[in-house]
């Protein structure tokens, strides 16, 4: 039952929002000293239930609109669909998902009411963003601009709630080192809507992948990647981050890669795509590995 749930959230993808309050957490002790392990589990149980529920709510809007079923009658599935794939009814799904995200919310006021009252405005943004994100009436996914939100929602703003939770205090540190990071949860949704590019305009569903053609796209991409880039070495600049971090910017040597090859047609390209889906939640584990290890070795020769 356990293992069947946990195919069901989609786990992998929780690992966005994780590394994101990793990376928070880290620069709280880089730039003030301070890092809780207690608040940081507090923190991690709090994003991966609300991520979890996020998911489950997005399935069950996405069968009950066709999206998925119009998918899956062409192509096979680069992830589990807890409906489809495992049978779960999706009134169940609906539920869970909203009572994971009740419990999630539960938390962040806990968190909220014992840090700083700041926690509110990022837990309200991400609820908002999150559910808004396939939820009527807001169905930011449906109307173009729903992967720029969920990149803001899975980098800088958990980054920010992250780093408040630990320091009580404003910052412009995570919300710049959490675009590098938010890039990659970017690059991701706009894969996965040119993987269900022709079904989802089956739907009336109008992402931003089957909203520009191909050729923009790629340069939406190429620019989102630079994106990435920049302000990793700003961080670095501003000395929000150690110098040594920028051995992150070789996680983003495989973006470029996968981008340009989006020249190859598109049949080609999502062959490509569903073999790297995985390795682009690994590649941004990867990335807060190298920045927090920076971190780590900084702090520790400087205490020397």
């Amino acid at each position: 039952m356990f293992s069947r749930w946990l195919l069901a959230i989609n786990a992998l993808t929780t690992t966005s929002s994780i590394s994101s309050v990793i990376l928070g957490a880290i620069l709280s002790l880089y730039l003030r000293g301070v890092l809780s392990l207690e608040l940081l589990v507090v923190t991690v149980l709090g994003i991966f239930i609300m991520h979890a529920g996020i998911n489950l709510i997005h399935d069950y809007q996405d069968y009950i609109s066709g999206a998925d079923l119009a998918y899956r009658s062409r192509y096979s599935g680069h992830r589990v669909n807890p409906i489809i794939d495992l049978n779960i009814r999706p009134t169940t799904v609906k539920y869970v998902g909203y009572i994971h995200l009740l419990i999630a919310l539960s938390i962040g006021i806990y968190l909220a009411l014992t840090r700083t009252l700041w926690i509110l405005l990022v837990l309200g943004l991400g609820a908002l963003f999150g559910v808004g994100y396939s939820v009527r009436p807001l169905r930011f996914r449906y109307r173009g601009f729903g992967e720029v939100l969920a990149a803001i929602s899975t980098g800088p703003l958990t980054c920010l709630g992250s780093y408040l939770v630990q320091t009580c205090t404003l910052h412009e540190a995570p919300l710049i080192i959490g675009v590098s990071i938010g890039i990659f949860t970017f690059i991701a949704l706009v894969n996965t809507g040119l993987a269900h590019r022709e079904t989802d305009l089956m739907i009336k569903k109008y992402t931003l992948s089957n909203l520009l053609s191909i050729e923009k796209l790629k340069i939406v991409m190429l620019i989102a990647v630079m994106v990435g880039i920049i302000s990793l070495i700003l961080s670095v600049m501003l000395n929000y981050v150690p110098t040594l971090s920028l051995v992150a910017l070789t996680t983003y040597i495989p973006l470029l890669r996968s981008v340009m090859k989006l020249t190859v047609g598109l049949d080609k390209y999502l062959t490509i795509f569903r073999k790297m889906w995985y390795n682009l939640f690994i590649l941004r584990v990867i990335f807060t590995v190298i920045v927090t290890l920076s971190i780590l070795i900084e702090s520790s020769l400087a205490s020397w």
